[in-house]
């Protein structure tokens, strides 16, 4: 064979070779930098346990408040609750973010692929 033709064919055969481009995946830990709570809050109201007692006055609004429920019969509560937490880490000198369920350690895992 001539250099002429294995120079032809030589492209071919090293592409050939290579076979096809899959992209590779490792797995590697990151710092973590800081993680903030995500909350739910939730607002309710109720009957306070005075409401239930007739007040002992002589006074037309406090007993039209006692009678229809309003005023200082209903309570108003709030509660917050936490569903998550943002977690900031830093892999390859990027500051990246991910939402996790539970507080994590000062390192997390972190799935890499490369192409």
């Amino acid at each position: 064979m001539n250099n002429r033709a294995l120079l032809t064919i030589l492209p071919a055969i090293m592409l050939f070779l290579s076979g096809p481009a899959y992209p590779a995946e490792f797995f590697d830990e990151a710092e973590v930098l800081r993680s903030e709570p995500l909350t739910t809050i939730r607002h309710s109201r109720h009957l306070a346990y005075e409401c239930f007692n007739r007040p002992e006055t002589d006074d037309l609004i406090e007993l039209l408040h006692w009678d229809l429920g309003t005023g200082h019969c209903s309570v108003e509560e709030t509660t917050e609750t936490i569903t998550g937490y943002r977690v900031y880490y830093e892999w390859d000198d990027q500051v990246l973010s991910h939402v996790m369920s539970e507080v994590p350690g000062s390192h997390i895992p972190v799935r890499v692929e490369v192409y």
